[in-house]
């Protein structure tokens, strides 16, 4: 069973750096709202432009970028072992946009 964790805003650019860094090219899928947007793709980078910059968050997989408007929560989940398997964020007017990695 993954365990699910909030992230503090203030954590976020710090933390995207890392999950980028260590997860390029995993093999993965963003769904929005229960409806999948794009599926099995290679992950390449997530970051984030804080208020004053933009206030958004940017998902890039091979081939596809999404944003996320006004994001306000960012929760991660990892396995047993700690390796993440999926970011959800909250975002304006609680959307709900996941990017989930599959195993390898």
């Amino acid at each position: 069973m993954d365990i699910r964790k909030k992230v503090q805003k203030e954590e976020w650019q710090s933390r995207f750096q890392s999950f980028t860094s260590g997860n390029f090219g995993r093999i993965s899928s963003i769904n929005e709202e229960g409806k999948e947007l794009v599926m099995k793709e290679k992950f390449k980078e997530i970051s984030y432009d804080p208020k004053g910059k933009g206030n958004d968050i940017f998902i890039s997989l091979e081939g596809y970028q999404h944003s996320i408007t006004s994001p306000d929560d960012l929760f991660i989940e990892e396995d047993r072992n700690g390796k993440l398997t999926a970011i959800e964020i909250i975002g304006h007017k609680n959307r709900i946009s996941r990017l989930s990695f599959e195993d390898g």
